[in-house]
């Protein structure tokens, strides 16, 4: 009876390790509950590499890599500080030469820019990141999450970003 018991008791500790709650959720449009990576299939069923689990929009510190006009990309360079983070779903602050700070309303592929503050530091020639973040930053804007690119669409004007 001993013998019976004891393995019964290893079958029930076997199975409640092997049980997984429910699924997480996001909270808020723009946060996100993934936080593993996926491989990515390569040929004949090998893989690749890892693909990054999506960054959640918010909370996230992301740094613009890419200016996008109607006329092409403007690379920015690297270590210029140009970032724009969203510390809320209902707020956003961006920082080029100068500083910005705002109110925003995100859905979950959109985000709509509300009243928007900034100062008025003279900024020297040769920052394109200022006034193009400004024009991208304003109005309904599209975004999109790729592991840790974010992409931010206006029309024919955008950013990239990547979180940092």
């Amino acid at each position: 009876m001993a013998i019976g018991l004891a393995a019964l008791m290893a079958l029930v500790m076997i199975g409640a390790a092997c049980s997984s709650g429910p699924p997480p959720t996001a909270d808020a449009p723009g946060s996100s509950a993934t936080t593993s990576s996926a491989t990515t299939p390569g040929p004949a069923g090998t893989t690749v590499g890892t693909v990054p689990a999506d960054r959640p929009l918010v909370g996230t510190v992301w740094t613009v890599e890419t200016l996008i006009d109607g006329t092409g990309r403007t690379p920015v360079p690297a270590g210029s500080g140009v970032t724009l983070t969203f510390p809320s779903a209902t707020e956003v602050q961006w920082k080029a030469c100068n500083g910005y700070s705002g109110s925003v309303t995100m859905t979950d592929r959109t985000i709509t820019m509300g009243q928007v503050q900034g100062t008025l530091m003279a900024c020297p020639d040769g920052v394109p990141a200022e006034p193009a973040m400004g024009m991208v930053l304003s109005g309904t804007l599209s975004y999109e999450i790729q592991g840790d690119v974010l992409r931010l669409r206006n029309g024919e004007r955008g950013l990239d970003l990547r979180a940092g």
